[in-house]
């Protein structure tokens, strides 16, 4: 009996779960809003810095930005 496509690609999945991660880890993430590269802001965005998002940009240097304040 042959399998199916959806058990091909189930078994797919588990051999590259074996592997380790299927996908590199995010560790860029935006200082104010915290999205990251596989996670963005609604509407999308870019990097502007290696900590700071293009839709963030309004906020960079005011008393939202941590960089600022700490939030408190």
């Amino acid at each position: 009996m042959m399998e199916s496509p959806i058990e091909r690609f189930e078994q797919h999945l588990k051999d590259l779960e074996e592997q380790g991660d299927i996908f590199e880890p995010d560790e860029r993430a935006c200082r104010i809003c915290g999205c990251t590269q596989m996670n963005a802001c609604a509407g999308g965005c870019c990097w502007l810095t290696d900590d700071l998002c293009s839709q963030c940009l309004k906020y960079s240097g005011t008393d939202i930005d941590p960089m600022v304040n700490d939030g408190y």
